[in-house]
């Protein structure tokens, strides 16, 4: 048996490696090469991938490993501005997603019942090609990416509920229903007084003990999740999304960034047998008959529905390019669409066997061509910009008043510690505009009567529209080179009067900003540098003037409570 497992994985890896050094010589999607070393798999070594009870496994502590970091950076305290706007936007993209997918269906007669599964199931994206695909391009803290997490956290929540609803409902008559219904209940409210019982009072204080050893931690966090998947498990609520609460629970830790940095690697391993797995479940001779239906499902899945997130989210008052980017990550279907249609068929609901393998192709060209416009979002964005004033976005009636009003200073972000900076030059100028991207800072802002709006630096159409004539400085806090420069350009072809100060962690971007007529560049590292080094100056070797300076710092921090909050929002924490 041992031996068998060994043979099977250094064919699926020998394969896997083979595809990815064509996709390193050609600069393509990992994912897609992943996806097909399943098919080269079945085509070439059926015997090693179907039916490998192994592999199977395997992919599922993939799935399971992810889903547990992702629970680790969902604070529930945190997100809940963002929470209620994820929560919303899924419903409302679920609802008229599934309805339109029913009714296209519908119309190519495959009949009432299963139409109503393929439209729900085409209403689902994929977390793992979403959360994989954000955290290769490092944009899980960004505000879409956030944003897109929510819906998809949200999604795979409901998605569980529906399978247990099913499993636990289906074919039993209404007496039964009623019992199952309660004893679903009871089960929930036992497991949920349990962990958070657990997870407040005694796992805080576990957890410090351990920490003390990183390899002791890392070993208790992966023991933490399969635990509690197994308990989910045998209480019939799923492997899947006992990791996600395994997850969740430890989401408040001190200690999740240790834990996430040391899992990844594991995550990324098992993650690609999923893919590999994938690829392998299609049935190319049992899908020719149905051509004509799949690429009007590829239509629909890859236009129509990414319309619908795009003006459901315009409506609820994101930003055009949070928008349009949301889209891209979105639009293909979900994994568990796959699952659902198979529930369908174990029940009877799907009587035609060959819907299977044609929504797993469907799924599989979608997961393909979101990875390229998650990749290529951006440049696509730029790339449309004549035509980025039609996708909805933030034309709300803050959004009107301020956009023609003329301000001194306007300062574009106003997360982290840069509100600080915000007190500071009120003190000089009360006519001050923040411009931020993030819902939940807006919101905070908007209480406390400061001038703002919801804008992206990155967006020329909305920077076009700013009154910038007597508009003395601009302060940009973000990060993103491409967007600093589209930032100063429009700001200076506009008033070439107006001092533009922007921030760079690169040296060679912050020469670039000089050079593109930027008049002052932040480089953090340099000025930690130079105050560090004239600390060292005074100070010397003298403690207790360091002890003394630690206690003021302490002080000082404390003092930011606000600055706390707006450092967690943008950060996810």
């Amino acid at each position: 048996m041992s031996e068998q497992i060994f043979t099977s994985l250094w064919v699926v890896i020998g394969v896997v490696l083979i595809t990815m050094g064509i996709m390193k010589f050609f600069k393509q999607p990992m994912i897609i090469w992943y996806i097909i070393a399943g098919i080269l798999l079945t085509i070439f070594f059926p015997h090693v991938i179907h039916d490998n009870i192994a592999i199977e496994s395997f992919s599922k502590i993939g799935i399971s490993l992810l889903l547990f970091i992702v629970g680790m950076e969902l604070n529930p305290v945190i997100i809940k501005d963002l929470g209620k706007s994820s929560i919303i936007a899924w419903f409302l993209q679920v609802l008229a997603t599934a309805i339109v997918g029913y009714a296209l269906s519908y119309v190519l007669w495959f009949g009432a019942t299963a139409s109503a599964y393929i439209g729900i199931g085409f209403a689902f994206s994929s977390t793992i090609v979403v959360l994989k695909l954000l955290s290769d391009q490092d944009e899980t803290d960004s505000t879409y990416g956030r944003l897109s997490i929510g819906i998809l956290i949200v999604q795979d929540i409901v998605v569980m509920l529906l399978f247990l609803f099913l499993a636990t409902f289906g074919g039993k008559g209404e007496g039964s229903q009623l019992i199952a219904g309660i004893v679903m209940l009871g089960k929930m409210i036992l497991l949920g007084g349990g962990l958070y019982a657990i997870s407040k009072y005694f796992i805080p204080v576990v957890t410090k003990k351990i920490a003390e050893t990183q390899e002791y931690l890392f070993l208790f966090a992966i023991w933490r999740c399969f635990v509690i998947g197994s308990i989910f498990y045998r209480f019939g609520f799923g492997i899947e999304i006992g990791a996600l609460v395994a997850g969740i629970t430890l989401a408040t830790s001190s200690y999740r960034f240790e834990i996430t940095s040391r899992i990844k690697s594991l995550r990324d391993f098992f993650i690609v047998i999923f893919f590999v797995l994938l690829g392998a479940g299609i049935n190319f001779g049992a899908t020719i008959q149905y051509i004509p239906q799949i690429i009007i499902f590829i239509v629909f899945v890859l236009i129509i529905k990414p319309i619908i997130t795009m003006l459901i989210l315009g409506m609820m008052g994101h930003t055009k390019k949070n928008n349009f980017l949301a889209w891209t990550s979105l639009w293909q279907i979900s994994e568990f669409s796959f699952l659902l249609i198979t529930m369908g068929l174990a029940s009877w609901a799907v009587k035609d066997q060959n819907i299977v393998s044609v929504i797993t192709l469907v799924g599989l060209i979608s997961i393909a061509g979101s990875s390229y416009y998650m990749i290529y979002g951006e440049k696509l964005y730029k790339f449309l910009n004549g035509y980025t004033r039609y996708i909805p976005g933030n034309r709300n009636k803050a959004y009107k008043e301020h956009i023609n009003k003329e301000y001194e200073i306007m300062l574009f972000g106003y997360g982290k510690f840069w509100s600080n900076l915000h007190v500071k030059l009120v003190r000089s100028c009360k006519n001050i505009l923040v411009v931020d991207e993030h819902p939940g800072i807006i919101s905070m802002v908007q209480k406390k009567w400061i001038p703002c709006i919801y804008g992206d630096a990155g967006d020329i159409n909305f920077l076009e529209d700013l009154n910038v004539k007597g508009t003395k400085m601009v302060i940009s806090t973000i990060k993103k080179f491409d967007e600093n420069i589209v930032l100063l350009k429009t700001i200076k072809e506009k008033n070439p009067h107006t001092i533009v100060i922007l921030i760079s962690h690169h040296v060679e971007e912050a020469i670039k900003l000089y050079e593109q007529g930027a008049d002052y560049v932040i480089l953090p590292h340099y000025i930690w540098v130079d105050h560090t080094s004239l600390m060292l100056e005074e100070y010397g070797f003298d403690a207790d003037k360091f002890t003394d300076y630690r206690q003021h710092e302490v002080n000082e921090l404390r003092g930011r409570q606000q600055d706390m909050v707006l450092d967690a929002l943008k950060s996810g924490r």
